[in-house]
């Protein structure tokens, strides 16, 4: 099951709905007790054996200033946590399970990400000058700042999620004010590294995830579109244990940044990555997209929506 929350809609209100994806249709869900409306947040699914739950953290409030709050979702109801130590408020930070930590209970990683003040792009999101660079760790009842020797520079909108074949977090991209990133880092549970110069351009606002399946030979992280604060991007990029590679598939999303992308995990073996909404640019002006895409390791599928 995927579970989404919040957003924007076509007239810039945030939101504060739940929905989940049970691989055909999207169910409204009705929590007692929920999330402010939020844009920019970001969520991920805590594997961690003792909680097995999905962690929110931060996003951008209807009052447009950036929340500091933890949110857990169990399936059924929200629940905020009310932690020892809590980062300091932001949005667009990059968030994910490290499975490299497996062995001692599992950990959800953060990075980054926007305080939230300044002029907004056309997509809503703020281009802060002074966006964070502090790693952060959420152990299921508290977060702990990390003090890595070497980190990426500070920056918002990067994509970041585990992959197993490097068993380690994987950061690539992000924005910095005007300034667009094209590096890829790694995280293998106490410290960052650069081992990647090339791969796909500058660009903020894209999604990766792990593909446990991949194309049926190999286990693969996939990277899909953003923006370079001139053009959308619809390009597909998986990497491996060893470089980016840019694929053609024979359909694909259009071009988007800063939509939701999960894995819906009752399609496992088979494992399809799931894209929803997003947004692209007409006239300036940002338009809402509402299609829902299927990865399948090889190529894309229209599974729901008036696809483009």
């Amino acid at each position: 099951m995927v579970v989404l929350f919040g957003g924007r809609d076509a007239s810039g209100n945030k939101l504060d709905d739940t929905w989940t994806w049970d691989g055909s249709s999207w169910t409204p869900k009705s929590p007692t007790h929920s999330p402010p409306a939020l844009q920019s947040t970001r969520m991920v699914y805590d594997a961690n054996t003792s909680y097995k739950d999905v962690v929110l953290f931060g996003g951008t409030k209807s009052n447009g200033t950036a929340s500091s709050d933890t949110w857990i979702w169990d399936g059924t109801d929200w629940t905020q946590k009310n932690p020892n130590t809590t980062p300091a408020a932001r949005s667009s930070e990059g968030l994910a399970y490290d499975g490299s930590t497996d062995a001692t209970g599992g950990q959800v990683l953060m990075f980054g990400g926007d305080v939230a003040t300044g002029t907004a792009d056309p997509f809503g999101e703020t281009t802060s000058a002074t966006p964070r660079s502090d790693t952060w760790a959420w152990t299921g009842t508290d977060w702990s700042l990390k003090t890595p020797t070497l980190s990426p520079s500070a920056r918002e909108s990067p994509s970041m999620s585990y992959s197993s074949s490097r068993n380690a977090v994987v950061l690539f991209g992000g924005r910095n004010g005007t300034t667009y990133y094209q590096d890829t880092w790694t995280w293998s549970g106490t410290n960052w590294a650069n081992p990647l110069t090339t791969g796909p351009s500058n660009r903020y606002g894209q999604r990766q995830e792990f593909d446990t399946k991949g194309d049926g030979t190999h286990r693969v992280l996939v990277l899909f579109g953003g923006y370079d604060g001139t053009n959308l991007k619809q390009d597909t990029w998986t990497l491996d244990g060893g470089s980016w590679n840019q694929l053609t598939p024979a359909t694909s999303p259009g071009v988007r940044c800063c939509y939701g992308f999960a894995v819906n995990p009752a399609t496992n073996p088979g494992n399809v990555l799931v894209l929803f909404g997003g947004a692209y640019l007409s006239g300036g002006t940002a338009t809402m997209l509402g299609d829902t895409w299927t990865w399948n390791g090889t190529t894309w599928s229209c599974a729901l929506g008036s696809c483009t």
